[in-house]
């Protein structure tokens, strides 16, 4: 199903439950659902409190994506996430997710609901991606790790378990060591984070004159066939999944967003590495074994170096396992965020 969020030339009003607060957009739900974070009076819709420049990027969801799809004001960025559902009158544990390059909260769509019954599930996009706001300014990891700052003040997120694919990985990590306070446990998904396993990308193909070619390389037939050579081993980049992977690069600076943060990711992982051997919280490593991205020992390399890590691995995935076999992924970070040891 379609949804409309929102913009220039669409005359349909936001969806259901999408409201602006003084400090944000909220979804109804108790205080202790929302980790502490109190509903804001006086509220007022999307529409009627954000200018339209601000609402051009934030195009119609894609086919069956979630219907929890909310918009957040965080750090001064109009900020997409999804939530699962309030269950019951019990407070959940927070259970935040976080997307690597290219991608978006879409990519999370099979742990929101099976998930949700045990953990308060939040998955955002992160500023320039997916359906998030296409600011101007910082894009560095710093830059990146203070929006998930903002994003978890905005929605009243005290503290949570962190879950990072990719860049999202690297981003975890520098929250555990900025904010160590704000992580729970850890779990890195065949996460950016050593630096001789990093793809050697020549400086000048990352340069923002590369942003015409750039496009060529996120039109369907072409991302289907990077996305499958690299990145995906045990599911098919078929239409269903560039339903939800290509609309956000209808937007003009997508891929100049893009190949900025490509330009940083050398520095972002020089800078996270030390933070392996130091890192104080428990963690999970997991790692897809066909990852033609990174090394497929990347993962095993990280696990020796955190204290205390433990290692899954998962023989049928590239990239990214927590898609290509979600259930038995779930089924271990189910065990692992419940479990006492």
């Amino acid at each position: 199903m379609s949804r409309p969020r929102g913009g220039p030339g669409l005359s349909k009003p936001s969806p259901p439950g999408v409201v602006a607060g003084s400090q944000g957009v909220e979804e109804p739900r108790s205080a202790e659902g929302a980790g502490g974070a109190q509903e804001s009076p006086a509220l007022e819709s999307v529409e009627a409190k954000k200018p339209a420049e601000r609402l051009d990027d934030l195009r119609t969801l894609p086919e069956g994506w979630h219907p929890t799809s909310r918009i957040v004001r965080a750090g001064g960025i109009d900020v997409h996430y999804v939530r699962s559902p309030a269950t019951g009158t019990q407070p959940r544990p927070v259970l935040l997710l976080v997307h690597g390059f290219l991608v978006s909260s879409f990519s999370w769509r099979h742990q929101l609901d099976a998930l949700g019954d045990r953990f308060d599930v939040v998955a955002p996009c992160l500023k320039g991606f997916g359906w998030s706001e296409r600011a101007h300014g910082d894009y560095s990891l710093d830059a990146l790790g203070r929006f998930l700052i903002d994003f978890m003040d905005a929605l009243g997120i005290a503290r949570a378990h962190v879950c990072g694919n990719s860049l999202g990985g690297a981003l975890a990590l520098w929250l555990c060591h900025h904010q160590p306070e704000r992580v729970d446990r850890l779990v890195l998904v065949n996460s950016l984070a050593l630096t001789r396993t990093l793809p050697s990308v020549p400086t000048p193909l990352a340069g923002p004159w590369m942003a015409p070619l750039a496009r060529l390389f996120v039109r369907p037939t072409l991302a289907r066939l990077g996305l499958s050579a690299l990145a995906y081993r045990g599911i098919p980049v078929d239409s269903a999944y560039m339903a939800g992977f290509r609309p956000p690069f209808e937007h003009p600076r997508s891929v100049p967003i893009a190949l900025q943060v490509a330009r940083g990711l050398p520095a972002a992982v020089a800078h996270v590495e030390p933070i392996l051997d130091a890192l104080q919280h428990r963690t999970l490593v997991v790692q897809g074994v066909g990852d033609r991205l990174l090394s497929a020992r990347a993962g095993l390399q990280i696990a020796r170096r955190v204290p205390g890590a433990r290692l899954v691995s998962f023989d049928g995935s590239g990239h990214c396992p927590h898609e290509e076999e979600p259930e038995r992924f779930n089924a271990v970070l189910r065990d692992f965020l419940d479990g006492d040891g």
